[in-house]
C-alpha cells in the first residue's frame, strides 16, 4: 500500500507535465518576436536619451538614497555605541571590527557622488 500512495501522484504528476497548457498570461513566440523587433527598431530610430533627462530623473533619487543612508547611519552608529558602552573586553575587540565596516560604509554613502564622477569621467574617456 505504501509504495502505491507513492507512485500514484507521481505518475499523475508526470501526466500534468505532459499535458500541453496554452495560457493567455504568456505570448506565443511570434509575439514575443514582434515586440522585440518593435523595441529595436524604436531604437534605431533615433530617438536618443539625453544627459540632462537622465540627471534630472537620477538626481531625486539619489539625494533619497543619501538620505536613507544618513539615517541608517546614524541609527546604527547609536546602537554600536550603546553597545561598546555596555559590552566586555573581548565584544569590545569584536565590536571594533565592525566599526571598520561603518566607517567604510560611511564612505561609500558619503563619497556616492565623487565615486559616480570618477566612474562617469573614466568611461567617458573609454568612449
Amino acid at each position: 500500500m505504501s509504495k502505491l500512495q507513492k507512485i500514484i501522484p507521481l505518475i499523475l504528476l508526470i501526466f500534468m507535465l505532459l499535458i500541453p497548457v496554452k495560457s493567455e498570461a504568456f505570448p506565443t513566440f511570434d509575439e514575443m518576436k514582434s515586440q522585440a523587433d518593435g523595441w529595436l527598431s524604436k531604437g534605431q530610430s533615433g530617438s536618443k536619451v539625453k544627459e540632462d533627462d537622465i540627471a534630472s530623473i537620477m538626481l531625486p533619487i539619489g539625494q533619497f538614497l543619501v538620505g536613507i543612508g544618513a539615517v541608517v547611519l546614524i541609527v546604527v552608529t547609536i546602537i554600536m555605541g550603546i553597545k561598546y558602552m555596555t559590552a566586555d573586553p573581548n565584544s569590545k575587540g569584536k565590536l571594533k571590527q565592525q566599526f571598520l565596516g561603518l566607517v567604510v560604509s560611511t564612505v561609500v554613502i558619503f563619497g556616492a557622488y565623487g565615486i559616480w564622477v570618477m566612474v562617469y569621467n573614466f568611461m567617458d574617456k573609454i568612449a
